[in-house]
């Protein structure tokens, strides 16, 4: 994906299922494909989500759901945190789904992947803001997900 100026945005294999753009903002973009043959069109889809559109939880809470009928949804999550406060993720489930959760610091940074239903290590928040947690799904329909946050 370019941008403006022709400067590139984003780069992302086509069997790739997952990319994150980050302050897109209002612009024209432009999405761009390089084929070794030209008579090949090979049919492409994409969508765009806002991160800012995230469902608030604070750190203590238990957070649940599934990543829908095609098993490829997306969801987010938000919650605020300070700098170095202590965290860890407990992944409730046990059925180790394909299902994804990230963490992403205020700046954007990923700082946390993992199978939704494993638990981290205890770590500290790099930064205080608003943090997005991004759970998805890589195949299995109507996979569950749960997960706590703790201190």
């Amino acid at each position: 994906m370019v941008g403006p100026g022709n400067g590139q945005l984003f780069n992302l294999n086509s069997d790739d299922e997952f990319g994150r753009l980050h302050n897109l903002h209002a612009r024209n973009l432009s999405v761009c494909s390089s084929l070794a043959i030209a008579t090949y069109r090979p049919d492409y889809s994409f969508r765009l989500l806002d991160a800012a559109v995230a469902t608030n939880f604070t750190i203590g809470d238990t957070v649940s759901g599934n990543v829908g009928a095609s098993g490829r949804e997306v969801i987010n999550y938000k919650f605020t945190g300070t700098a170095g406060q202590n965290i860890f993720v407990d992944g409730i489930g046990s059925n180790n789904d394909n299902v994804r959760l990230a963490i992403f610091d205020s700046a954007g940074r990923q700082i946390y992947e993992n199978n939704a239903d494993n638990d981290s290590a205890p770590f500290a928040l790099p930064r205080t803001g608003e943090y997005r947690v991004t759970i998805r799904g890589f195949s299995m329909a109507n996979a569950p997900y749960a997960f706590g946050w703790r201190i």
